[in-house]
């Protein structure tokens, strides 16, 4: 998919894509137009909402991105205002970053245990099952921490 979505770039071949594309998939099995075929971006996101700048303006911040410094050679090392050019504050950054991921910490720990059928709250501390022997289940799941 992402070698399609490359060559899907230029027009010059635009009718040959289509034909490799429609021939590819139908080797693999899949319907030109199922949801499988849908190219997704393979980077990583995480957006910062509102970063504020010494001189007051605000933006969410992608902190995965890496945007191109002004002078053409490398990478920015840090981000910087829009609208005054000024470093974003990197200890603010961080600390911010650090708070979160106690919060959500100590979201999970302190969660409570729910009956998978009836959605209660589990009144027994350190039961396997609930009262109607039916099993616990967290309300925030391991992979969503």
């Amino acid at each position: 998919k992402n070698i399609l979505v490359l060559l899907e770039l230029d027009p010059d071949v635009e009718r040959e894509v289509a034909i490799l594309k429609k021939s590819l998939f139908a080797q693999v099995g899949v319907q030109e137009y199922s949801g499988e075929t849908k190219w997704q971006n393979p980077a990583t996101r995480y957006v910062l909402p509102d970063v504020f700048c010494t001189c007051g303006e605000s933006r969410d911040l992608d902190l995965c991105a890496i945007v191109p410094s002004g002078d053409g050679e490398g990478f920015a090392t840090s981000w910087t205002c829009l609208e005054c050019d000024a470093e974003y504050d990197r200890e603010d950054i961080e600390r911010r970053l650090v708070d979160m991921v106690q919060r959500n910490s100590t979201r999970y720990q302190l969660q409570d245990l729910r009956d998978s059928k009836s959605g209660r709250v589990a009144i027994k501390a350190m039961a396997k099952q609930s009262e109607a022997s039916a099993p616990l289940k967290l309300d925030i799941s391991r992979k969503e921490m």
